[in-house]
């Protein structure tokens, strides 16, 4: 993904590791973390709460939104998305779907 001129703010990340009967859980410390309001139709929240309930449905854990969105985000930093001449939501979501089928 090119984001030329692009600037975000750095914090350094703590993470640490949590032993639980699972298994190894690595975890960031939320103040690490930095609130970011968002907006969104209702069946795309309905969609993400379910997601994260089908989770444990199958045998799982129930995955929070904020997980959901953070690793998502991750996804989008590793693919390599046109971005130049972007006009609407609609032209980004064609670009990322793009991207995605390029992935590996």
């Amino acid at each position: 993904m090119n984001v030329n001129g692009y600037t975000h703010i750095h914090k350094s990340t703590i993470t640490f590791i949590k032993i639980t009967k699972r298994g190894i859980k690595i975890m960031e410390k939320k103040q690490d973390y930095f609130r970011v309001p968002i907006t969104m139709p209702s069946n795309m929240v309905s969609f993400l709460e379910n997601l994260g309930i089908e989770c444990k449905k199958s045998g799982g854990h129930k995955v929070a939104n904020t997980e959901i969105v953070r690793t998502l985000i991750k996804l989008l930093m590793d693919l390599d998305v046109d971005l130049s001449g972007i006009k609407s939501e609609e032209e980004l979501e064609s670009r990322l779907k793009d991207a995605a089928r390029r992935y590996k």
